[in-house]
C-alpha cells in the first residue's frame, strides 16, 4: 500500500507534457466540412477542394485552422 502512495506522489510531482497538434480534421455536416479532398492520388494530380460556395467564403473550420496555423 505504501508503494501505491509513493507512486501517486511521484506522478503528482511530475509536470505533464504539453500536447502539440499539427493538423485539424473536420467532417460531418455542411457547417464543418470545408470540402477538402487533398489526399493521395487527388493531391498528386493537383486537386484538393470542392465546395458549392464561392472561394471567398470560409466556414468555421477553415477559419480556425488558418488562425492556428494548421493544415486542414
Amino acid at each position: 500500500m505504501l508503494a501505491f502512495f509513493v507512486a501517486v506522489l511521484v506522478l503528482m510531482a511530475t509536470k505533464p507534457q504539453k500536447v502539440k497538434f499539427s493538423s485539424m480534421v473536420g467532417f460531418g455536416d455542411s457547417l464543418s466540412d470545408a470540402g477538402s479532398d487533398k489526399v493521395g492520388l487527388i493531391a498528386n494530380l493537383g486537386g484538393g477542394m470542392y465546395n458549392v460556395n464561392p472561394d471567398s467564403s470560409k466556414n468555421w473550420t477553415t477559419w480556425l485552422s488558418a488562425q492556428l496555423g494548421f493544415a486542414l
